[in-house]
């Protein structure tokens, strides 16, 4: 599989989840977040046996970020909505930054190809 075929998919919705992290949020932090957590999902399996350790690293922290366990919603609105409004500051900052950097070096890696 080329890099192409393995990174353009991933290229795609994690640029879609950074993208919904960018200021301002016109609903708040949490569906932000929530919304970038749906599109992480998505992308997130086709990358799952890379070997570059920094990209293991940030995928490990944002499922971490992502992981509703424990989580409970009486309301039925949804269980990324609940641990988006559970994140603190500090988490909100390393699951961005996370975001961020694969995000980025994905892109890279699709258009090396």
């Amino acid at each position: 599989m080329s890099n192409v075929q393995k990174y353009e998919y991933p290229s795609e919705k994690l640029s879609n989840a950074r993208r919904m992290l960018m200021a301002p949020h016109p609903h708040g932090d949490a569906p932000s977040f929530a919304g970038a957590f749906v599109e992480c999902n998505l992308g997130l399996p086709d990358i799952s046996e890379i070997d570059y350790e920094p990209a293991r690293e940030w995928i490990q922290l944002i499922r971490n970020t992502m992981d509703t366990t424990g989580c409970v919603d009486p309301n039925n609105r949804g269980l990324w909505l609940v641990k988006a409004e559970s994140l603190s500051v500090a988490e909100k900052r390393e699951f961005s930054r996370a975001l961020d950097e694969l995000a980025s070096w994905v892109d890279s890696e699709f258009w090396r190809a």
